[in-house]
């Protein structure tokens, strides 16, 4: 792929921030993040979608890097037609786990992630992405989380695992420093299980930190839902 020039100055068309553009529109650092994702299938089908709802399109150079027609040779198995496909299947594999949640079992640890990352878009997370296969640091998502105060970084680790397999306590206390380290405002561990007795105390003591969803919890954002305010706070109520 040719590298473009950041010959102008002005605001990115992806992140609205004032930095040196390429001729698109597109600072370098949104041009770094839209070559990683290209790599991910979710990932670009998660931003081809955020591109197709915008106002203004986010440009076409965007557009033609998640599908790797930025240059004259299109990258092996990448095709437009891919990208709505991916969406497709993604919502099918839901609707399928939201009439058998069981089925959650099945799925290898990868799409599980990507079942995470697609739950928390839904509940209310943005700019959620997964990360790498490997070398991950520790997590398999991160995202962010709008708060009246500003968007507050998050990471969630998943764990798909046989139902009798619970999480222990070491788990949960790796996790806390991946939260520190990473710098993150909280975290959440998803499983297909259940966590043992003292991965339960200690995420109690750091509870504005981490959150444990197991099974149940995935099987409740599975049916749909929405947040309501309250005077304590916001409540999830699933889909009736």
């Amino acid at each position: 792929m040719q590298v473009p020039k950041f010959e102008e100055y002005g605001e990115c068309e992806r992140c609205r921030k004032t930095a040196p553009l390429t001729s698109n529109g597109i600072c370098q650092s949104c041009l770094e993040y839209l070559i990683v994702v290209r790599a991910d299938p979710f990932s670009r089908a998660k931003e081809l979608k955020r591109i197709a709802q915008s106002e203004n399109g986010v440009i076409q150079f965007a557009t033609r890097i998640l599908r790797g027609r930025s240059s004259q040779v299109t990258p092996e198995g990448m095709s437009a037609p891919y990208i709505p496909a991916v969406i497709e299947v993604a919502d099918e594999l839901l609707t399928k786990l939201r009439e058998e949640p069981e089925l959650l079992y099945q799925i290898d640890p990868r799409k599980f992630e990507e079942v995470i990352a697609e739950l928390m878009s839904r509940i209310g997370f943005q700019d959620v992405r997964l990360t790498p296969k490997t070398k991950d640091r520790g997590r398999d998502v991160i995202a962010k989380f709008q708060v009246p105060t500003g968007l507050l970084h998050v990471i969630a680790e998943c764990k798909r695992l046989a139902p009798g397999n619970p999480v222990g306590l070491a788990i949960v206390e790796r996790f806390l420093f991946t939260i520190e380290d990473e710098r993150a405002a909280f975290g959440m561990i998803a499983t297909t299980s259940y966590f043992s007795r003292g991965a339960r105390a200690k995420a109690k003591e750091y509870e504005a930190r981490i959150h444990l969803a197991e099974f149940e919890q995935l099987s409740v954002w599975l049916s749909g839902g929405s947040w309501h305010s309250t005077d304590s706070g916001r409540l999830w109520i699933p889909t009736a």
